[in-house]
């Protein structure tokens, strides 16, 4: 009940907003602080918890006013049919009524303000963790699984960009005329297999039950930060629609097609048969990138724009359940993976790497021997009520509305499986084997350098 005073009082009708429990954050200060530490996040929940009973402790002093200016109201309109009352009364009910109008205007003008920054606040903190993630930095990840070997090539591997060029599938410099630097264009077999790609993880996927789906790229930041992701922060990646405020917030290039998968369930109440809703859709990421330059990250390992498939599940809200549907959802990306044939591990992320919205996330790194390390080409996140909170996605029990859990996985990051199928499949003479299950779709077994 109070929340939804809480939200009644913010500004900006066109905001999406999130019903956030401050009651539980005011019951576990401590252990949400932990959290937040454990996540190297800068929140302070002790404040948040602070600026909630002082909101609290303000409402019920604005609907005690609010009580005495209508009570006073109530009192002059019987005094004024009551001929024996005196002008006396009548005078103290009038002040009465003063006294608890401006009392009710100062409250307003002093909640209003106070709810804003405790809503920002609240809105800021991270979702809980599973108790099974390892605490820390990147370094702690845990490997669940190992899958292939990495293959033996006679002399130095080389890089997928060298690779690239010589088989003419990736133009940078032309790229970086038209659209600036880490952009570029696919061409020649190139092309092909990014189609080929698509096309295969979302065979997949549909074969599994998914609703296969083609999202927008350009969504409302209201939408993208109910998702986790903070548009408007100082450190951010995304890219703002120039012009497009309106009614309803501005627009941005969606980072992820997550974001906008998402968004199809927004305000959405499922019933119970309903549930779980799956879900693969097809988008374009859009990403600043900003501080990513470096060896490490040149060529198509890290890009401003690139292709990706992408699931999105939304499950009944118990934890039971969403754990088990992320541990599917990797099953299935193991799957894309194992089709492949590429040589890969997976890791249980440590609570520094899973940002705001995830519970629990799981990253799949490919072996990519020309940059001599493994790298990120999915992950999987369990986001609980993280995003269902923001977005408005309930589901309808016997015990009334409860809040759904989503989640997310990449099915396929076109450019960076890109890379460990360029690096992987290289041959001595600067060839690169497809994958068979890809051969149909590009159209030939082997790709020969043109240069």
């Amino acid at each position: 009940l109070h929340t939804r005073r809480l939200l009644s009082t913010l500004r900006d009708p066109g905001r999406i907003k999130a019903q956030l429990d401050f009651k539980r954050l005011k019951n576990n200060v401590q252990a949400i602080q932990q959290n937040v530490d454990n996540r190297r996040l800068e929140c302070d929940a002790s404040k948040v918890a602070a600026m909630y009973n002082e909101h609290c402790r303000l409402t019920a002093q604005l609907q005690d006013a609010r009580h005495a200016r209508n009570r006073a109201s109530s009192d002059r309109a019987l005094l004024g049919r009551n001929r024996d009352a005196t002008k006396e009364q009548i005078q103290a009910v009038e002040e009465m009524g003063r006294k608890a109008k401006a009392d009710v205007e100062s409250l307003e003008a002093t909640l209003e303000p106070l709810a804003e920054e405790l809503y920002e606040a609240g809105y800021a903190l991270p979702n809980d963790t599973h108790p099974d993630v390892p605490v820390g930095g990147e370094e702690m990840a845990r490997q669940v699984a190992l899958v292939g070997q990495p293959r033996v090539y006679p002399g130095k591997p080389r890089d997928h960009l060298e690779l690239a060029e010589r088989l003419d599938i990736v133009d940078f410099k032309a790229a970086s005329l038209v659209s600036g630097n880490s952009f570029y264009y696919l061409k020649n077999e190139g092309a092909l297999l990014e189609l080929a790609l698509i096309q295969y993880a979302f065979g997949i996927m549909v074969a599994k039950g998914f609703t296969p789906v083609l999202a927008p790229d350009v969504v409302r930041t209201n939408v993208s930060e109910a998702c986790g992701f903070r548009p408007r922060s100082v450190a951010s990646q995304t890219y703002h629609v120039s012009g497009s405020a309106g009614a309803h917030g501005d627009l941005c290039l969606a980072a992820t097609a997550e974001i906008p998968l998402a968004g199809l369930f927004l305000q959405r109440t499922f019933a119970a048969g309903e549930l779980p809703c799956n879900t693969v859709g097809f988008g374009h990421a859009f990403r600043l990138e900003v501080g990513g330059a470096g060896s490490a990250t040149r060529g198509l390992y890290r890009v401003h724009q690139f292709s990706k498939v992408e699931m999105f599940a939304v499950t009944e809200g118990c934890t039971t359940v969403s754990d088990a549907a992320l541990e599917s959802l990797v099953a299935a990306q193991r799957t894309i993976f194992d089709g492949l044939g590429l040589h890969y591990r997976v890791l249980d992320m440590p609570t520094a790497e899973l940002g705001a919205p995830a519970y629990r996330k799981y990253d799949i790194e490919a072996w990519m021997p020309g940059r001599g390390c493994f790298g990120e080409i999915s992950s999987a996140s369990n986001c609980t009520d993280f995003q269902a909170r923001r977005l408005g996605i309930k589901m309808r029990t016997a015990d009334g509305l409860q809040f759904c859990h989503t989640l997310n996985a990449t099915a396929c990051a076109v450019p960076r499986t890109i890379v460990a199928i360029l690096e992987q499949y290289q041959q001595p003479d600067g060839s690169v084997e497809v994958p068979a299950p890809l051969q149909a779709l590009v159209g030939k077994a082997v790709i020969t350098p043109r240069k």
